[in-house]
């Protein structure tokens, strides 16, 4: 496939040689050719978009593609290049603007050479890691090169997105030199040491460190002409105060500060009304409770909202009942009781809804079953005794956890579950006394979790811990009334369900909800709705959070010796 993009480059030449692009036919004129951007004064390509072109295989080369003297722009993203390397000749191009991501499926160091095209402004080599989450040794690195080797050269630098290619450094202090940059997004990059608050330039609108769980830093005062746009800090280890300052960035449209070391809102925070991204967490101060709920209030715009870990009553809900452009609303591990409140049936665009870790009363409301866009969703309940049956009537409900309800299954296997279609399913501690029948016409199952307390039994990748009375297939223990056991799902990996395999089904959902706002992110998720490469979300996720862990119990044991 790539000698045709060879030959069409070539034919450009050709075709340049003897038609100028004033006189040229549209037949024979490149510069009408989709994707081909020429100057229309000599006829030389100066942009060229490949971009969701189908192309797939291994980057030659010696591709003529680099003999494109004149090139300005390329857009080489959408494609598959089967983890093939960048080619060094990548240095002869005289682009101003490189972008080869999203999925790209690029692989290996990122060669030095790029960092030759002195009038590079918009670079792009963002979320590239092996979508099987099994070998990291295809995933983009920039180890050789450093990110400070790479910045130094790019005088003219403007965007910088590197998202989830592995840098595995400091955020050099050469970067604050970059006063024209507009736009630094360098999530999931394992950044190490502090962030330095310089950087936060004068011209800069978007900022995005998501997911640098060893990269640490304080923010500063803020201008109060700041043109700042997005600020997101999720999953970092920030800390500090949050500056009073930051009611100047009045054009804010996505703030994430999710899952640091912040603990209390300023009264000024009230001033940003344009939000339509908001992630926090961790803030147990009994003050934020008053601040959130008048500024809520303003908060017209949000599509996406992470509230988790935030010390909330009961009293914030009727706050959130007009927020109908809603997308994402995770509420997890609050004080939340009572009912579930009826006005949520209002929500209609919701697509996760994450209320796990509160206590709600039952039973499972009917109404839920209006929620038809959810593909996530979790909720916790205080000793429920209810039906599963309104969950059958989510047709795009691919995850469901649900933890504290005593379930009733319906005796019909198949008929009530043809619309449901779930690919991962938690229930703990909802007392099951025999196998989900249903879920014998579930054959797009991929994860089964039934946790609980107590000693459990394992059996062929399932877990059951903590349902004692469990009976019926996968178990050994056949139910009394049963003469011809059902079958179990397909598969899933692992053989014993352990404290941090519950914890990445809940960092599913709230990775969803902190990298949603802005292009990693949106790409996340809807890989994960559309389950292209759910298995390498999952992977991904875990295999990172497992290596905290056990990095976490290292320290802990050298500590103790």
């Amino acid at each position: 496939m790539y000698e045709g993009i060879n030959n069409l480059v070539k034919s450009w030449h050709d075709e340049l040689d003897i038609h100028h692009a004033e006189n040229a036919t549209v037949s024979g004129d490149c510069c009408r050719w989709d994707g081909v951007k020429c100057n229309e004064e000599t006829g030389h390509v100066i942009g060229l978009d490949l971009s969701s072109s189908c192309l797939y295989g291994t980057f030659p080369c010696n591709s003529t593609l680099f003999s494109l003297n004149h090139l300005r722009e390329l857009d080489l993203s959408k494609n598959n290049f089967n983890y093939s390397k960048i080619p060094s000749d990548i240095g002869r191009l005289p682009s101003s603007q490189i972008s080869t991501s999203p999925s790209s499926f690029l692989s290996g160091q990122i060669p030095s050479e790029i960092s030759k095209l002195s009038s590079l402004s918009f670079h792009y080599l963002s979320i590239n890691e092996d979508p099987t989450g099994v070998n990291e040794k295809l995933n983009l690195k920039l180890n050789d090169l450093s990110l400070e080797r790479l910045v130094n050269n790019l005088s003219r630098l403007t965007h910088l997105y590197l998202d989830m290619v592995d840098i595995s450094s400091e955020v050099p202090l050469s970067l604050s030199n970059r006063t024209s940059l507009k736009a630094i997004s360098l999530g999931f990059c394992d950044l190490l040491g502090e962030f330095p608050t310089s950087l936060l330039l004068p011209k800069l609108k978007e900022i995005s460190l998501i997911y640098n769980p060893e990269l640490g830093g304080y923010l500063h005062e803020f201008h109060s002409n700041s043109p700042l746009c997005i600020l997101d800090l999720c999953g970092t280890k920030f800390c500090g105060e949050l500056p009073s300052s930051i009611g100047n960035l009045t054009d804010l449209i996505v703030l994430g500060l999710a899952h640091n070391y912040f603990s209390e809102l300023p009264q000024s925070i009230m001033n940003l009304t344009h939000l339509n991204r908001l992630y926090l967490s961790n803030m147990v101060d009994v003050g934020n409770a008053g601040i959130l709920k008048s500024w809520l209030s303003k908060l017209n715009l949000l599509t996406d909202l992470m509230l988790s870990k935030m010390n909330l009553g009961i009293e914030i809900m009727p706050t959130l009942s007009n927020f109908t452009r809603l997308h994402f609303l995770s509420l997890q591990n609050n004080l939340l009781t009572e009912p579930l409140p009826s006005w949520l049936m209002n929500l209609t665009q919701l697509g996760a809804l994450d209320l796990l870790g509160n206590q709600f009363q039952g039973p499972i409301p009917p109404w839920i079953s209006y929620l038809i866009n959810l593909h996530t969703l979790t909720l916790s309940f205080n000793g429920t005794v209810d039906k599963f049956d309104p969950f059958f009537m989510l047709p795009k409900l691919r995850y469901l956890k649900l933890t504290g309800v005593s379930l009733t299954f319906p005796q019909n296997i198949c008929t009530n579950s043809s619309l449901l279609k779930l690919h991962i399913l938690s229930l703990e501690s909802c007392n099951l006394t025999e196998f989900p029948k249903f879920l014998r016409c579930q054959d797009e199952l991929r994860e089964l979790y039934l946790p609980g307390t107590s000693l459990g039994i394992s059996h062929n990748g399932f877990s059951f811990a903590g349902n004692l009375a469990l009976c019926g297939a996968p178990l050994f223990e056949k139910c009394k009334k049963d003469i011809v056991p059902p079958s179990p799902p397909q598969q899933l990996t692992n053989d014993e369900m352990t404290e941090e395999d519950i914890e990445l089904i809940d960092w599913i959902i709230i990775s969803l909800g902190c990298v949603s706002g802005f292009i990693i992110g949106y790409v996340l998720g809807k890989i994960y709705v559309a389950d292209r490469h759910h298995d390498w979300f999952m992977e991904t996720f875990g295999r990172r959070r497992r290596s905290e862990t056990r990095m976490r119990r290292s320290t802990q044991r050298h500590r103790r010796n």
